[in-house]
């Protein structure tokens, strides 16, 4: 196993056992990872049972498998090297249990599907809410203390569902054999609880599963592994607490932090960070708790300009934090950092300009400039088109820009047009007949105009 480091090597040379290994950023762990399953595959030999890698996105798992594809060619033929399955967390669980054997578990006639909400017959399968009917495809599901709860999302807030409706419409849709991508998890688990010789089929079959970054599990995904590990299947973690992104589905990252704790599991921890330069680590050690090294050095001078977008009233807390971390990043706040809130264009030096309240920050000429530009329809935003004559100014050739928005006309009164014009309308819902006869709903929000209404729930 050359080109691995001391760390990494022991976590390929771990006993066949349960292991929780904690990976910062840029420690390698993909390597590794096939590595491992590598070395699984020659310990296990001629054994039936199966090795599953998953992970949590399609790039992810293509990664793997042309990793793994390379590696195990080493393999000699008597190491069942096509005994490996790589794929996602969601689609082991649809290939294993949701496609074969759900449909029994969900009391239907035929073989589970997936659907994706805009499926006609889903306008008989809505909930009721304070507001307004939602569609089943906004239902969620969660595990709280082993309990089941279930709630949606409006507006970036939780909303309870009361679990007997909740169930019984679940139940509902079930009988017609679909399911969306949250449910489908929640039939995953019904069906492996209900069914215990499917189970444990399931356990002999995959002896051992290795889950790519694993601080994104929720808690639904957790609730069915808990099902695998009960019945005899051996778990692997491996993964980076403060690199979890799907916090808001509930994966919060416990499960793989204290994954270590339990009886049999055995910890490794991969702290080399062969990407980021020292004080980008320093950093991140500082914010998080860590003790992770850098590899790469230093790098002579520090260079390029870093932007990110801030609301006028954060502007006084995110410059007392710059302060307090400028000498952890090795930055001067004075000369590196600044907070730009419009772009100018260019100077006759070809400068970067930008204005910062009433004065003007300029960012010495870099080697390339990225734009992301908006449009001239929301002027108090900033959405003024005023970049077309700077970059016109620079040779580029642009297009007139035409309306391209669509909305409803409505003959407001003057004093409707006057006051009120501009303005946005938030949390709202739109309701149109379908051609079936049935209603359909769309929930955003919409800006009041002199002629009428317009915006993203009327796009």
């Amino acid at each position: 196993m050359s080109g691995l480091t001391p760390e990494q090597q022991d976590v390929v040379d771990a006993p066949m056992v349960p292991l929780c290994v904690i990976a910062c950023a840029g420690s390698g762990k993909t390597k590794t990872a096939v590595h491992r399953v590598v070395r699984m595959r020659r310990n296990l030999g001629e054994a039936r049972g199966r090795v599953a890698l998953l992970s949590f996105s399609n790039v992810a798992v293509d990664t793997f498998r042309k990793a793994y594809d390379d590696l195990a060619s080493s393999l000699p033929s008597t190491a069942g090297r096509s005994r490996v399955d790589i794929d996602t967390l969601d689609g082991f669980i649809t290939t294993n249990v949701i496609r074969p054997h759900g449909h029994r578990t969900m009391k239907s006639s035929r073989s589970a599907f997936l659907v994706t909400g805009g499926e006609a017959f889903l306008e008989n399968f809505k909930f009721p809410t304070s507001s307004f009917p939602q569609s089943i495809k906004a239902l969620n599901l969660a595990f709280l203390n082993g309990k089941e709860v279930f709630f949606y999302l409006f507006n970036e807030q939780v909303n309870l569902v009361d679990a007997s409706i909740a169930r019984n419409l679940i139940a509902k849709l079930g009988r017609t054999g679909a399911y969306t991508h949250d449910l489908g998890r929640y039939w995953a688990y019904r069906t492996l609880k209900e069914q215990p010789k499917l189970l444990a089929a399931v356990s002999r079959r995959y002896p051992h599963i290795v889950i790519d970054e694993a601080q994104d599990i929720g808690s639904v995904h957790e609730a069915i592994l808990e099902l695998l590990i009960g019945a005899g299947s051996c778990v692997t973690l491996i993964g980076d607490p403060n690199q979890g992104i799907y916090e808001f589905a509930g994966a919060d990252g416990k499960f793989l932090s204290k994954y270590h704790e339990r009886a049999g599991v055995q910890q490794r921890s991969l702290k080399k960070n062969f990407r980021s330069a020292p004080s980008i680590v320093d950093l991140a050690n500082d914010l998080c708790g860590r003790d992770d090294v850098a590899v790469r050095p230093a790098p002579a001078t520090p260079h390029g300009a870093f932007f990110t977008g801030y609301k006028g009233d954060l502007l006084g807390e995110w410059t007392l934090g710059a302060f307090k971390t400028r000498t952890l990043a090795g930055y001067e706040y004075n000369k590196n950092i600044f907070f730009a809130s419009v772009w100018r264009g260019w100077n006759a030096a070809g400068d970067l300009v930008f204005r910062i309240g009433d004065r003007e920050a300029v960012v010495p000429r870099p080697d390339a400039t990225i734009l992301a530009l908006g449009g001239a329809s929301w002027p108090q935003l900033g959405s003024d088109a005023a970049w077309v004559r700077w970059v016109m100014g620079r040779g580029v050739k642009i297009a007139p820009l035409r309306p391209a928005n669509c909305g409803f006309d409505v003959a407001w009164t003057p004093v409707m047009r006057q006051k009120f014009a501009g303005q946005p309308v938030k949390s709202v819902a739109m309701k149109l007949p379908t051609p079936s006869g049935g209603e359909r709903w769309r929930q955003g929000e919409f800006v009041v105009t002199e002629t009428g209404i317009e915006g993203g729930v009327v796009y």
